[in-house]
């Protein structure tokens, strides 16, 4: 009887599909020229991470806090070239939902019954962070050379003169 009860117990405890089927860090990739600085910030805009190189990885939480999802900010600057931004958010993992839409032909039912509403989705899910999936995970920054701007700029400054006379 014992026994029975313990296997109970840990299926309420684990019966939370995001936590098994996904995960809560992801690797972002960032590709960029050579000898790039590449930084990560958090959504308070505080550094994280920095790198330097054509190729970098960075392994991200999804989730920043209970129930609170991560954002990240990546800046990738070179000298002699214009920064690039780009925004890392994270978004609900379809797995957190996949307990009610994985078709699991009547598993519904039980799951309900041992606890997974409570213990998968308001505990397990949540403070594991895998009920989060980080987006934009592979970037690609082809940064513009400052002559290239500048002369944009000056050429635009030129078609707007030649307008207003």
């Amino acid at each position: 009887m014992r026994n029975i009860y313990i296997v109970l117990t840990m299926l309420m405890l684990l019966s939370s599909c995001a936590t098994i089927n996904s995960k809560s860090v992801y690797p972002v990739v960032v590709k960029s020229q050579e000898n790039s600085n590449v930084t990560v910030y958090n959504k308070k805009m505080k550094e994280i991470a920095s790198s330097r190189g054509e190729l970098n990885q960075f392994n991200l939480k999804a989730a920043s806090g209970y129930f609170s999802k991560a954002k990240y900010y990546v800046k990738v600057e070179k000298e002699g070239f214009v920064p690039s931004f780009f925004v890392v958010d994270s978004s609900i993992d379809p797995m957190y939902w996949g307990k009610w839409s994985d078709g699991a032909n009547g598993l519904e039912l039980f799951y309900m019954i041992s606890g997974g509403i409570f213990y998968g989705m308001l505990l397990t899910d949540p403070i594991t962070g895998a009920m989060y999936e980080l987006e934009n995970t592979n970037i690609n920054a082809n940064l513009t050379p400052y002559t290239t701007t500048v002369l944009n700029r000056d050429a635009l400054i030129k078609k707007l003169e030649a307008y207003n006379h």
